[in-house]
C-alpha cells in the first residue's frame, strides 16, 4: 500500500545525525535518526528534498539492483521495516526540469524489537532485518516481480539467535547470511531460504559493526575491537594499544564455514590504531572494486577514517567530521562519509587523498545537555591518545560483557565485567564496590582511571554524560521482545523471588539497594563485599556475576 509522506522539511532547525548513507547514480540518500530521509544530488551535494518517514531511522539499503529503483530502511523506535521508491524527476518542456525529488512510502512492515540493520539480496526478492533486543534475524518475501508497482511482502521465516545481532551481509553465491554481534564477537551463519542457523562461532574481539566482502565474496572484512582482559588500566597499556585496540580482521569465508577450523589462524588483523594515535570505535566501512579493493572504514570516536587495500600493514588516515559513523562510494574515486554529530556529510576525493567538501544537512539546533553528554560519551578524545570512549566497553550504554581490569575496585589483577549502563537512573551507589555514589562520580572516576585521561576532565563533561545516562531506558526482557511471555510462570517466579529474599537486596522497583553486601564470591585482592547490581534488563547479558563465571541466569542460582 502506497503512502503519502509529509511536506518537505528542509530548512527546519534539527539534529538530525545521518546515520545511513546509499548511492544511487546521480543521487545521494540520507538516513538521519531523527526520522527523516534527504536526497542529495550527489554532485553537487544540493539538498533536494527531504522527508519524515519515520520515527528514528537507523538503517538504509539499496533494495537489489539498482534498476529495481528502492529503498529499505529500518525505524527502530517504531519497530517497522520500511520499503521506500524513489521518485523519478519528470520533465517538462524542452530546458523545462521540474524536479520531483524525494522518496515515497511503500510499506511499512512490523518487524521484532530494536531492528539495527537490513539487508536485501540482490535481486530485491527477500530482505533481511537483524533485531537486537528481541535477538532475532527476519526474512521478508517479495510475492510478486520486482519490477510490479505494488509488491506484496510476507514474513517467510523468523530466526531467535543467543545473542544480539546487529551487521548483516547477504552470501550470493552461497545464499546464506553473515550475521555480527552487536555487543560481543559472535558471527552466526544463516541459511538464506529457512534461516537455519549453520554456524555460530566467536571470535576474539566486540562490537562487530562494519562488515563487507572482497576477493569475489571469498573473504570478509570486519571493524572491530579487541578488549584485553589480562591488561590494566595504566598509562603503558593504554599507550601502546594493549589494553584497548581497534582493527579490521580479514576472515576467509571456508573457515567460517568450517567449525573445525582455526579462525585465528585463518584470519589476520591491521591494526587501526598506533602509539600516540588511537582509533577509538571503528564503524560502517566501504569495499570499493574487486581488483585491488580500496577499504575505508568510519573511526567514530576520534572523526576520521582510515583506508588502504587488505595488504597495507598500516592503513592511512584523515580527519573528517564528528563521530562519523557510516560510509559510501560513488566509485573508487569519491567517498561520502555522514558526520552524524556535525549534521554534515564529508566527501572525500580518494585520487587525491583529500577531504573535497562538506555538505551540511540543514539548520541545526543547540544540544541539550543530555545530548552534549551523547556526544562526549561516543568521543574517543576523553581517553589517552584516542584508544577508547565510554562506547568502547559499554556498547550503545549496553556492555560488551567482557572483563576489565581497571581501579574501580581500588586494586590490578582483579578484572571485572563491564556492567551494563542501561536503566541506572536511581541505582546508586555504582560500581561493583559501590564506591561513587553519583554517576557524576563513576563517569569522572572511569574517565581518569579507566581511560587514563590527561589534565582536568573539561567543565562540565561529567554532569552532561550523567545526564545522558539518566535518559538510558532498561532494556525488555527476551521473552517479552519476542512476545511470548508466560504470565503464570512470572508470577510464579516472582512469588519464589520475594519468598527466597532476593527481593532484601535486588529491592523492586529498581531491584537493586545501597548496600554491600557478602554472598560468598570473593575476589583475586579478597574483596567480598559487593553492590548487588539492578537486574532491570538482565536477560540481555551474556554472563553474569562480578567475574563472568556464570554463563546463564541458572547458573547464577546455583553458585
Amino acid at each position: 500500500m502506497v503512502q503519502a509522506t509529509e511536506s518537505d522539511v528542509r530548512g527546519r532547525p534539527m539534529r538530525r545525525q545521518p546515520v545511513a548513507l546509499v548511492c544511487l547514480g546521480e543521487r545521494l540518500y540520507v538516513a538521519n535518526r531523527c526520522g527523516t530521509l534527504a536526497t542529495l544530488d550527489a554532485q553537487t551535494g544540493e539538498v533536494l528534498a527531504e522527508q519524515p518517514v519515520a520515527q528514528q531511522l537507523v538503517a538504509l539499503a539499496r533494495l537489489g539492483n539498482e534498476r529495481t529503483g528502492q529503498l529499505i530502511a529500518v525505524d527502530k523506535a517504531a519497530h517497522r521495516l520500511i520499503i521506500l521508491e524513489v521518485l523519478p524527476r519528470q520533465r517538462g518542456t524542452p530546458g523545462d526540469v521540474q524536479r520531483r525529488e524525494g522518496v515515497r512510502i511503500l510499506e511499512r512492515l512490523p518487524v521484532p524489537h530494536t531492528p539495527a540493520f537490513c539487508v536485501s539480496d540482490p535481486v530485491g526478492v527477500r530482505i533481511f532485518v537483524a533485531s537486537v533486543w528481541a535477538r532475532q534475524v527476519t526474512c521478508w518475501q517479495r510475492r510478486n516481480r520486482p519490477s510490479e508497482t505494488h509488491a506484496t511482502w510476507s514474513e517467510a521465516w523468523r530466526t531467535d539467535l543467543t545473542f544480539a545481532p546487529r551487521g548483516l551481509v547477504y552470501l550470493e553465491g552461497r545464499d546464506q547470511l553473515v550475521v555480527g554481534d552487536a555487543f560481543g564477537g559472535t558471527l552466526a551463519l544463516l541459511d538464506g531460504r529457512r534461516g537455519d542457523v549453520r554456524q555460530k562461532r566467536v571470535i576474539p574481539g566486540h562490537q562487530l559493526r562494519g562488515m563487507g566482502l572482497l576477493e569475489n565474496g571469498k573473504r570478509l572484512v570486519i571493524a572491530q575491537q579487541v578488549l584485553n582482559p589480562l591488561a590494566r588500566t595504566d598509562d603503558n597499556d593504554v599507550h601502546w594499544g594493549i589494553l584497548m585496540s581497534n582493527d579490521l580482521r580479514w576472515l576467509k569465508l571456508t573457515a567460517l564455514l568450517d567449525p573445525r577450523s582455526d579462525l585465528f589462524d585463518q584470519s589476520h588483523m591491521t591494526p587501526l590504531g598506533e602509539a600516540s594515535h588511537g582509533a577509538a570505535d571503528p564503524a560502517g566501512l566501504v569495499v570499493v572494486g574487486e581488483d585491488s579493493p580500496l577499504v575505508v572504514v568510519a573511526l567514530a570516536g576520534v572523526g576520521e577514517i582510515a583506508y588502504g587495500r587488505p595488504t597495507d600493514y598500516v592503513f592511512r588516515r584523515m580527519r573528517v567530521g564528528r563521530h562519523p559513523t557510516a560510509v559510501a562510494a560513488r566509485d573508487r574515486r569519491r567517498i561520502f562519509v555522514a558526520d552524524t554529530f556535525d549534521d554534515t556529510i564529508s566527501v572525500i576525493d580518494m585520487n587525491a587523498e583529500e577531504r573535497i567538501a562538506v555538505w551540511r544537512l540543514g539548520p541545526t539546533r543547540p544540544p541539550t545537555l543530555a545530548e552534549k553528554g551523547e556526544m562526549a560519551f561516543y568521543d574517543g578524545h576523553l581517553s589517552m591518545d584516542g584508544w577508547m570512549s565510554c562506547h568502547s566497553c559499554h556498547v550503545d550504554g549496553h556492555t560488551n560483557g567482557l572483563l576489565n581490569d581497571n581501579l574501580s575496585d581500588g586494586s590490578y589483577e582483579t578484572s571485572k565485567r563491564v556492567l551494563s549502563l542501561l536503566g541506572r537512573a536511581g541505582t546508586a551507589p555504582f560500581a561493583w564496590g559501590g564506591t561513587s555514589a553519583t554517576l557524576e562520580d563513576q563517569v569522572g572516576r572511569s574517565i581518569q582511571k579507566t581511560m587514563r585521561f590527561r589534565g582536568e576532565i573539561p567543565p562540565g563533561t561529567r554532569q552532561a554524560i550523567a545526564a545522558f545516562l539518566r535518559t538510558l531506558e532498561p532494556p525488555p526482557g527476551i521473552d517479552a521482545a519476542r512476545g511470548r511471555v508466560d504470565r503464570r510462570q512470572v508470577e510464579r517466579g516472582k512469588a519464589l523471588f520475594e519468598m527466597l529474599g532476593c527481593a532484601d537486596c535486588h529491592v523492586p522497583p529498581r531491584y537493586t539497594s545501597e548496600e554491600t553486601y557478602d554472598v560468598g564470591l570473593v575476589d583475586e585482592r579478597g574483596m567480598r563485599m559487593f553492590n548487588p547490581p539492578t537486574l532491570l534488563g538482565v536477560s540481555q547479558r551474556h554472563r553474569w556475576l562480578h567475574d563472568g563465571r556464570a554463563r546463564s541466569l541458572e547458573e547464577v542460582l546455583t553458585r
